[in-house]
């Protein structure tokens, strides 16, 4: 590989780099699809993982090396590969550390290729394919999950209902992005928006809704594209469209949604049952935390919650990572995440950090172990490169 100074800037045309990076975007809604005890997806990966070796062979010139961006992440997952040896559910862990050794060699060579204008839209058409599909499997094909709550199904697996919203914030950003400037994208981003926010309260997900809510909000006040001399026009269309979901929403999704459903969005509903039963679960997994000065310092191991509560996660990502890995555990996963959103603003991918904002807040009601790719795939898209000169000096 080259270091950044010397790295070739791609032409306007998709290569290999680029169709490796649209298949693993488009095929995300095979993390659901189940082979035996793995995903499929985990196989697309694979194939993925050729891909991205083939082009590198092909075109070493187009890579770079950028330590001081790469180094969080090689720490961390260094790290949890040597956790797995104290965890205390051997098998579990070491699942969780080969879904991440998948991941970090994604993470690798996509963000060590330079991306062309071409390639990154068609990485942003293959956020939207995925949506539909997820839309599509969460209305049409769907499952019961409990106090008439429904999931996607997919050849023979199910995705957790609190984590269908997190296949959202990409592709909604995209399309509020595109509706913003072309009048043409209003009516297909609309039936879009629609279908994303039927579909989570199909599945009666209060933080989903909620992390929705917050990625339109930050979008709306703190994004400002290339097109910034008709930025308040831009805000203003973006409003509308917001507004006109909001009424279709209203007028012709509510009232196909169960009672039991909208009544969980109402704060008796969240005060009374605790979260459904995040609270209690937290405080037991922090008071066992604290009892061992070396599990303080160095965690359980991954999965370490497997042991110690009936719903094996914790469900918020900082107590998962913080009871998992330790205090070093949490610090050096917390400078990964803080230093892929300060690269993605210096590299201007920044409708990708305003989605993570929506998965973070998302990931204090769900654990984002590498099984629920979607999260990861977030991080790499706030650290791919553009085709941009002016950002390689």
């Amino acid at each position: 590989m080259n270091n950044l100074n010397t790295v070739d800037v791609v032409p306007e045309k998709i290569s290999l780099a680029g169709l490796a990076l649209f298949i693993y975007i488009a095929a995300l809604p095979l993390s659901i699809a189940k082979a035996g005890t793995a995903s499929i997806y985990r196989y697309v990966i694979l194939v993925v993982i050729a891909i991205f070796l083939l082009d590198y062979f092909i075109h070493k010139n187009r890579y770079y090396i950028y330590k001081r961006k790469v180094a969080p992440f090689t720490l961390y997952f260094f790290y949890t590969g040597l956790s797995v040896m104290w965890s205390v559910t051997f098998s579990g862990a070491t699942n969780i550390f080969f879904g991440m050794l998948l991941i970090y060699c994604v993470y690798l060579f996509a963000t060590s290729r330079v991306y062309s204008q071409k390639e990154l839209t068609l990485v942003n058409i293959a956020w939207i394919l995925a949506s539909v599909v997820i839309i599509y499997l969460t209305i049409f094909n769907r499952v019961e999950s409990g106090y008439e709550r429904y999931t996607a199904s997919f050849m023979g697996g199910t995705e957790d209902k609190n984590q269908i919203a997190g296949y959202y914030f990409m592709p909604l950003l995209i399309c509020l992005n595109g509706a913003s400037k072309n009048k043409k994208l209003y009516l297909p981003s609309c039936i879009l928006l629609v279908g994303m926010i039927y579909s989570i309260m199909l599945a009666g997900s209060r933080g989903g809704l909620l992390s929705i809510s917050l990625t339109i909000i930050v979008y709306y006040f703190f994004y400002s594209e290339a097109n910034r001399k008709n930025k308040i026009v831009s805000k203003v269309l973006s409003a509308c469209l917001i507004c006109v979901v909001l009424l279709l929403i209203l007028y012709f999704i509510m009232p196909f949604i169960a009672e039991t459903s909208i009544e969980r969005f109402s704060l008796h509903a969240i005060l009374d049952d605790g979260g459904s039963g995040r609270l209690e679960n937290w405080a037991k997994l922090l008071n066992i935390y604290s009892k061992s000065t070396l599990r303080i310092i160095f965690g359980f191991g991954p999965n370490g919650t497997a042991n110690y509560l009936d719903v094996g996660y914790a469900h918020n990502q900082i107590i998962q990572v913080l009871f998992d890995g330790g205090i070093i555990g949490l610090v050096l996963f917390g400078w990964f995440v803080v230093s892929s959103f300060k690269y993605a603003y210096k590299y201007n991918n920044r409708l990708a950090a305003f989605a993570f904002v929506g998965m973070f807040v998302l990931s204090m009601t769900i654990t984002a172990y590498t099984a629920y790719k979607v999260y990861w795939n977030i991080i790499i898209m706030m650290s791919i490169l553009h085709n941009d000169k002016s950002l390689l000096s």
